[in-house]
């Protein structure tokens, strides 16, 4: 008599035999939804990244520190201290916070009184990730302008367009 060997599929009782031993048997949906989220999470930063780079870039908080104390001295805030009182545009990625560079030199005191008045009216409404790209989206109130590209010329137009988004994001 003959025999012939059995296919893969012939024997799915034994299947398990032939699955590689690192090969896991199930992934439960919470680990692959938070493997979603942190692919999200990594895209939205690398969006954020490039967003900023025409307006001086992303830092790291102990970045930031150093780059207010060079432009200020002794007269610089210490960043952390207004990040937690919410006057900085600020936001957490892999366990880091990072800031957009543009409002750490200004010319005037720190942290700057006009993106303070904007945050103001938006972090009520918007969590950190969301303020940090609504600076750099444009925006119809600033006629197609960023608020970034917009708070040098003109803070007041600036902060109307932070009140009316906020106005629509409560509706």
């Amino acid at each position: 008599m003959h025999a012939t060997p059995l296919a893969h599929d012939a024997a799915p009782h034994r299947a398990h035999l032939h699955r590689p031993a690192s090969a896991p048997a199930y992934v439960p949906t919470a680990v692959l939804r938070e493997a979603r989220a942190d692919a999200n999470d990594d895209a939205r930063f690398v969006d954020l990244l490039n967003a900023y780079r025409c307006s001086g870039g992303l830092a790291r908080a102990a970045e930031a520190s150093r780059m207010v104390a060079l432009a200020h001295g002794a007269n610089g805030v210490p960043q952390p201290l207004c990040v937690a009182r919410r006057k900085w545009i600020a936001f957490e990625w892999q366990a880091q916070t990072w800031l957009p560079c543009f409002q750490l030199v200004p010319a005037g005191p720190l942290p700057a009184p006009a993106i303070a008045a904007v945050l103001d009216e938006i972090h009520p409404i918007f969590d950190e990730w969301e303020i940090a790209q609504w600076f750099v989206r444009r925006n119809a109130s600033l006629n197609g302008r960023t608020p970034v590209e917009a708070l040098g010329e003109d803070p007041r137009a600036v902060l109307h367009a932070a009140r009316c988004d906020r106005y629509i994001a409560r509706a």
